[in-house]
């Protein structure tokens, strides 16, 4: 497998990541945020210190989240990468033979 190889598999795996957390992020932002204060208001707490609170304490959990993703993603590229077939060695005389019509070896 080759180098541009692990480029595509870890920036479609990047962008993944990106697009999910993103939505995440969104979700978390307006639709949690926005539930989370009519709880508050229904249970007679001012909401904005807890929001800001709790918000935050969402966004570095997200954070980390995606750093760890991207970590995960990007050794799982390199070991896909490594553990891919490798490319024919025109050199090796197995190759030699069958390019010249002998198949009497068979497959390796």
């Amino acid at each position: 497998m080759s180098k541009s190889l692990l480029g595509k598999l870890l920036a479609i795996n990047i962008l993944i990541i990106v697009f999910v957390i993103l939505i995440v992020w969104l979700t978390i932002h307006y639709l949690a945020a926005g539930y989370f204060v009519t709880l508050m208001e229904k249970c007679n707490i001012s909401p904005p210190p807890a929001m800001k609170c709790l918000l935050v304490r969402f966004h570095r959990y997200l954070i980390w989240a995606s750093l760890s993703a991207i970590l995960l993603a990007l050794a799982l590229s390199f070991f896909a990468r490594k553990a891919g077939p490798r490319p024919a060695d025109p050199d090796d005389e197995y190759y030699r033979e069958i390019a010249s019509g002998d198949y009497s070896e068979g497959f390796r």
